[in-house]
């Protein structure tokens, strides 16, 4: 959230314990602006989905307070029916009635004029489904019908439960389309959980890292998959290695004096050539495995192994190379 903004949500010391002695969130905070596109990810049972319907209102807490434009955001255990209107939430298991139009589903609830209602369906790229029957939607055609139907409401903060799951790259890419409009255009504030978080690149502009419940790491995208606290959100965006910095050097200075005895560094940090250049390292490409745009290769230097990414076909298992590490 950037400085000076008031938080349009705001988490204070929260904890979420199902079972005694068993805490699914142990005392969290956090605070997010308005329009900030904020993703919470974790391996499976860190506690984000959890976390997701305590922000929508949706579970008691435990200990602490979550806090709605400066204001007390009242849990099930304190009204009659549970949730915010101005808070949307799309959980996994959204339902869309059947044998009906999509354009009744979306204006027999709420009354919004038809000018906002084309920002709406233009927004979410369903103007073509309206006449549709929701039974002859595909899994992403409806999960988009589900959002403009929550953005009927005029939400400001939008609570998204794994959009991305059972989605395939090209509509993965139409929801991350249809999220943006909704941010940019409308004006919405959205946090979305992620059990793939390298989903999330490309989309946030804050990331949150949770494992057991607590938050680990937080920041931009580019700062956590440059910069990772340990293997574990290392892991989590992809693949990396974790080198001995003792033959390493970087431009001449002693990455061990400037780093530490173990880095982590990601594959394309690695450069690989056939010649030696100054500060690289001598090893042999042990294999090589081809990913479409580019080769990983794994490459045995004296006393450790690490993968490299190269261009397609450029080295081969059995090869004599060099390693240069570039930070």
């Amino acid at each position: 959230m950037a400085e000076g903004n008031a938080p349009l949500i705001e988490l204070l010391n929260v904890s979420l314990q199902y079972e005694e002695n068993n805490l699914v969130v142990e005392s969290l905070s956090l605070a997010i602006g308005l329009c900030e596109k904020v993703a919470i990810v974790g391996e499976t049972g860190s506690g984000k989905s959890t976390l997701l319907r305590a922000m929508a209102g949706l579970e008691s807490l435990s200990n602490g307070e979550i806090r709605f434009n400066d204001q007390h955001l009242e849990g099930p255990g304190e009204k009659l029916i549970p949730g915010h209107e101005a808070i949307g939430y799309l959980s996994q298991h959204f339902e869309l009635p059947k044998f009906t139009r999509v354009e009744k589903i979306l204006t027999d609830l709420y009354w919004i004029s038809s000018e906002d209602a084309s920002k709406i369906y233009e927004a979410c790229k369903i103007s073509h489904l309206l006449q549709r029957d929701t039974r002859s939607l595909s899994g992403g055609e409806k999960q988009r019908v589900f959002l403009a139907w929550l953005l009927t409401r005029s939400p400001q903060l939008l609570l998204l439960d794994e959009p991305f799951s059972n989605l395939d790259a090209m509509h993965k890419e139409t929801i991350k389309a249809v999220i943006d409009n909704v941010v940019d255009d409308l004006g919405v504030t959205c946090v979305l959980v992620s059990h793939d978080p390298r989903d999330t690149l490309s989309w946030a502009d804050r990331i949150i890292v949770l494992k057991n419940g607590q938050e680990i790491q937080s920041g931009s995208p580019e700062y956590l998959y440059q910069m990772p606290r340990g293997p574990y959100v290392a892991g989590l965006f992809g693949r990396f290695n974790r080198i001995i910095t003792d033959r390493w050097s970087v431009n001449g200075i002693d990455v061990r004096k400037k780093r530490g005895d173990q880095i982590i560094v990601r594959p394309e940090q690695l450069k690989v050539s056939k010649s030696q250049v100054e500060n690289s390292v001598k090893g042999k490409v042990l294999q090589r495995a081809y990913y479409g745009s580019f080769d990983d290769v794994e490459v045995q230097l004296e006393g450790e192994t690490v993968i490299a990414r190269t261009e397609v076909g450029a080295f081969n298992a059995g090869e004599n190379v060099f390693v240069l590490l570039v930070l």
